[in-house]
């Protein structure tokens, strides 16, 4: 098993730790997030064919971040919601450079999306909590 966190500017760190991207998660500020990619990724490979799930951080930096979760068969694509409800207006983000609106509902609280990261490094797993299907309604 192998683990890659690729930053908003597109480095590559092999088996990062949970602190490292804690510290980019929470330090990193609106430059750093609206750099580059404007979004990060972790891959978790199992294999030496690169396949596996991936954990993609879209950080939008004062309304919280976007966690989505894509399997490895690559057949489904999760986002984490914060709750049910989708109150306030939608948001912009910016991954890869292309805008994407999303409800409020999909923008998690660093302390969650740090506990879904903490999940993914751990075992290529989705964090137990509610998931909204990408394709599906409501994005």
């Amino acid at each position: 098993m192998k683990t890659t966190y690729i930053d908003p500017l597109g480095r590559d760190f092999e088996d990062p730790s949970l602190d490292m991207i804690r510290q980019h998660l929470l330090l990193g500020g609106r430059e750093y997030w609206e750099a580059g990619s404007a979004s990060a990724a972790l891959r978790w490979n199992e294999d030496d064919q690169n396949r596996g799930a991936e954990l993609y951080l879209i950080v939008a930096p004062t309304e919280g971040v976007v966690v989505r979760y894509c399997e490895a068969s690559g057949e489904d694509e999760f986002v984490l919601l914060t709750s049910e409800e989708s109150a306030g207006a939608p948001v912009s983000t910016f991954p890869g450079g292309d805008e994407w609106i999303v409800p409020r509902r999909f923008l998690s609280r660093n302390e969650q999306a740090l506990r879904a990261i903490e999940v993914f490094l751990s075992s290529g797993e989705r964090v137990a909590g509610a998931w909204h299907v990408l394709g599906t309604e409501d994005e």
